[in-house]
């Protein structure tokens, strides 16, 4: 039989599960060592690979499974975080366009007093001056000592 391909080999229809698993044996080609070579494996020993691989990697995708978790986790709060920074920068952003509203309105405000106080000045400093030495009046007494005070008139304007 050693010339015999696996393919070839006759098919076990069921597998007594219940039998020795030290005598229910699968052929494997090994190729770790670089060249295939056929060996034997039991079902005995490929129950306990499994027994000692299986939790090991349960366990494994559990904790992949957590810090799968705590990252979505991490991530949601990035977001929310961001939308809480979002809104604070749209509202920071309203109050600087208010404050440059405001400060327009109080140059205005101060330009326009401004304006007000220049034309007073104007108003004031004018070339409009009198000379009251020159004013003509009719030197005399006016008013009486009852009704009106009395008050002498010079020609010249001086009371």
């Amino acid at each position: 039989m050693s010339t015999t391909k696996i393919t070839s080999l006759p098919v076990l229809a069921s597998a007594n599960i219940s039998a020795n698993g030290a005598n229910t044996v699968f052929v494997v080609v090994d190729k770790s060592s670089g060249t295939p070579t056929t060996k034997q494996l039991t079902l005995q020993s490929l129950d306990i690979f499994v027994d000692n691989v299986g939790p090991t990697a349960f366990a494994q995708a559990n904790s992949a499974n957590v810090l799968a978790n705590t990252a979505n986790t991490n991530a949601a709060t990035a977001n929310a975080n961001a939308a809480l920074a979002n809104t604070s920068a749209a509202a920071a952003n309203t109050n600087a366009t208010n404050a440059g509203t405001y400060a327009n309105a109080a140059f205005d405000k101060a330009n326009s007093a401004n304006v007000l106080a220049q034309q007073a000045y104007n108003a004031a400093n004018s070339a409009n001056t009198f000379d009251y030495t020159t004013i003509a009046t009719s030197a005399g007494f006016y008013g009486d000592s009852i009704s009106v005070a009395s008050f002498n008139l010079a020609a010249n304007g001086r009371v």
